[in-house]
């Protein structure tokens, strides 16, 4: 029976040499080595049609690890103020969202680590597939009134892989095994920009002359821009539907016409249309110009009772 049990007893501490062998040579191969491939710095450029949209900066890369060995979770840390640089005063806020290897996304919140749980089918492969989101959000009082020029927005990602049993453990929980840094640089670029944010019509009233104008008739309608600071721009007035060749724009009803003129100033010198326009350097906020209308004395004008329209296209050029 002595015998036995110390046969036993051997068998016993032979297994258990045997299992701490077996995890210590396990535990010597758990590192590995990482790197990362993808853009880093990309850039977003704002045009009239896109600079009151949301604007993304995706940026799309692998975590690759030699040898193989099998990490389930991944933890990401993203360092941004949520601000990019400025620009004679002014700054983009924006967001920051991820996702690994096609699994779940989130939008991160700065210095707070995230956990990822990992694609099978990739993190068997020893890649981890990241995205990473940048988003300026849509502007309600327009992106127009920003200056000119750069806005750069930086992210510092740290990164660590780790296997959680059954997802119980959080990032603060789990042993890093390999670790490392993505920088990202969104940088946001804002072109030379105007829109027209309101035009007045011009009403003269009513007319009681027939046949010929008795006197001047004035009014004044308006047009009001706006433009990035810094931006030269120049406004001009199209001739109408029914302008006379070198001379008067006309307003018309039914085949019948009153003459009339747009100029830049009070004085009715200076013409306004397609070939001289109004020159300004925008600064960011609305500015307002009037033009000055007038129907001529003595000119021939229609003897028949009617309202009498013309349209006339303004055209912002920068």
């Amino acid at each position: 029976m002595i015998d036995n049990a110390k046969k036993n007893y051997l068998k016993l501490i032979f297994f258990n040499i045997f299992i701490s062998l077996s995890f210590l040579i396990i535990s010597a191969h758990v590192h590995a080595s990482c790197s990362t491939v993808g853009k880093t710095i990309k850039t977003y450029n704002y045009n009239a049609a896109t600079i009151t949209q949301d604007a993304s900066i995706n940026y799309q890369g692998e975590i690759r690890c030699t040898p193989s060995i099998i990490f389930n979770n991944m933890c990401l840390q993203a360092n941004f103020n949520s601000n990019t640089s400025t620009n004679r005063g002014n700054s983009f806020p924006y967001t920051v969202n991820a996702s690994f290897s096609g699994g779940d996304s989130t939008t991160l919140n700065s210095s707070i680590w995230s956990q990822f749980s990992a694609d099978p089918n990739s993190y068997r492969r020893n890649i981890y597939k990241y995205s990473i989101t940048v988003t300026v959000p849509a502007n309600s009082n327009s992106l127009i009134a920003y200056p000119i020029g750069s806005y750069i927005g930086t992210l510092t990602l740290n990164w660590y892989t780790g296997t959680s049993l059954f997802g119980f453990l959080s990032c603060s929980d789990m042993t890093p095994y390999e670790q490392g840094t993505i920088n990202l640089t969104a940088d946001y670029i804002v072109p030379p920009l105007c829109q027209i944010s309101s035009t007045s019509d011009i009403n003269f009233g009513n007319i009681f002359d027939i046949g010929t104008s008795s006197k001047n008739y004035d009014a004044q309608g308006a047009i009001s821009t706006i433009c990035n600071s810094g931006t030269p721009y120049t406004i001009y007035l199209g001739d109408g539907n029914s302008r006379i060749p070198n001379s008067y724009r006309q307003m018309a009803n039914n085949g019948n016409y009153i003459p009339y003129q747009l100029y830049q100033d009070s004085n009715y010198s200076t013409v306004w249309d397609s070939l001289n326009g109004i020159s300004n350097i925008g600064i960011g906020t609305a500015q307002t110009n009037v033009v000055y209308g007038r129907i001529p004395n003595h000119q021939k004008i229609a003897s028949i009772p009617a309202t009498y329209t013309d349209n006339v296209i303004v055209n912002v050029n920068y």
